[in-house]
């Protein structure tokens, strides 16, 4: 299994700009309901699971909770829950 540092390592050195707007077209900036997630977070997470053969959502989310490192690099504040998968 590949180590997380990989991942911690390469994803901030990755050029995201692009794919954070189109990402980002997706949600609704103003008008009802709360304010979305950051989606550049949300995909970085996928992109974390993947690199890191992660089984599942709910062992990402794990992870999430756990991993300070983890959390910054998918941009999830402090006080936030991690990202889960839509039910």
């Amino acid at each position: 299994m590949e180590k997380p540092e990989f991942s911690c390592a390469i994803l901030p050195k990755l050029n995201l700009d692009d794919i954070e707007k189109e990402v980002g077209e997706a949600y609704h900036k103003d008008g009802p309901g709360r304010p979305p997630r950051k989606p550049i977070g949300i995909f970085k997470a996928l992109i974390v699971e993947r690199l890191q053969q992660i089984p599942s959502d709910r062992e990402l989310y794990r992870r999430l909770w756990k991993d300070e490192d983890l959390r910054e690099l998918c941009d999830i504040e402090d006080e936030e829950k991690p990202y889960q998968r839509a039910r």
